[in-house]
């Protein structure tokens, strides 16, 4: 599929996430005005990663619902990595991990 840089990053981000253990209720994705944010709550404590701007947030969001189908019900695993490994997020993911844990996120313990 052909889905905007954003989307694609928050695909992305919400598998990083998955793949960290977080639970997909606790992840959610925020359009505040022109802003595209990501933000995980778990344990009463909120991560947000800052995804860019957008003159379209309405857009976007229907795009975002369209994608999360596809990302669940037909992407096949090469569609979802090839998204996951051309991520901002991926190429983050030594510096995500030590700022979840300096906010007490990480580990992830489920109750």
């Amino acid at each position: 599929m052909n889905w905007s840089k954003y989307t694609k990053e928050l695909l992305a981000t919400h598998e990083a996430f998955r793949r960290l253990q977080f639970p997909s209720a606790s992840l959610f994705v925020v359009l505040n005005g022109p802003q595209v944010l990501f933000q995980a709550r778990h344990n009463e404590k909120d991560f947000t990663v800052s995804i860019g701007l957008t003159n379209e947030p309405e857009t976007l969001q229907e795009e975002w619902v369209r994608a999360v189908e596809w990302w669940n019900k037909t992407a096949s695993e090469d569609d979802r990595s090839a998204i996951y490994q051309s991520s901002f997020i991926r190429t983050r993911a030594s510096a995500l991990i030590p700022a979840l844990i300096k906010k007490g996120m990480y580990p992830v313990i489920q109750n």
